[in-house]
């Protein structure tokens, strides 16, 4: 087993451990493997093989916070992350005749079960 040495990405606030950001969004880690091998979620890796940490940036992690919720309400996957990069990036995305914005998202329980903050505090 190889161990997993503090990297430059834990002690930068501007980036999260995979696991930690699908634990925050309500994501199952096999989802989110699977969510990265088709590139609708973009990591960064630390090494090559099993056992080396993977991060998302802070933006990335709240795309998979979109990507969650819209793929639980039936977006299929490849629609859902585009539509989280663009409410990620453009706070709208419009789906079908809908537009649909982070506001949507800012009061809905799903999101505030699984969100915390850096300090381990519901937000």
């Amino acid at each position: 087993m190889i161990h997993d040495p503090e990297t430059q990405y834990d002690a930068d606030p501007d980036w999260v451990r995979v696991g930690e950001a699908a634990d925050r969004a309500g994501a199952s880690h096999r989802q989110l493997d699977h969510w990265i091998t088709h590139g609708y979620l973009t990591c960064h890796r630390t090494g090559h093989g099993q056992g080396y940490p993977r991060y998302f940036t802070l933006a990335e992690a709240e795309v998979l916070k979109y990507m969650t919720l819209l793929v639980r309400h039936g977006v299929l996957p490849k629609n859902a992350g585009d539509l989280a990069h663009q409410l990620q990036a453009t706070g709208r995305a419009r789906l079908g005749l809908f537009v649909i914005t982070t506001a949507h998202f800012a009061e809905h329980p799903d999101l505030q079960q699984h969100t915390t903050t850096s300090t381990g505090a519901t937000a």
